[in-house]
């Protein structure tokens, strides 16, 4: 499904703007209307915003990626901890 999400907190550091998501102004209810009527009439940009979003999360966010980058923190840890030494 295509993303509608107020640029609060950490939601912008996790989609981009037109590219996998809609973004409006926290708390500007216009914004939010007008980004859900521009997709309401659109339905090749819902399609595009949602393939792109999924692709992302498929990429990005997948349990290997995660996993993997768990991994890779838990060895820097473990290698810079002052404690080994």
């Amino acid at each position: 499904r295509p993303v509608i999400a107020s640029r609060i907190g950490g939601i912008p550091a996790f989609v981009e703007d037109g590219g996998d998501a809609l973004l409006f102004a926290p708390n500007n209810e216009g914004a939010f209307l007008e980004a859900f009527r521009a997709l309401a009439k659109d339905p090749e940009r819902r399609a595009a915003l949602a393939e792109a979003g999924n692709k992302k999360a498929r990429q990005t966010y997948s349990w290997d990626k995660i996993t993997a980058q768990l991994v890779a923190i838990y060895e820097r840890v473990v290698r810079e901890n002052p404690l080994r030494k």
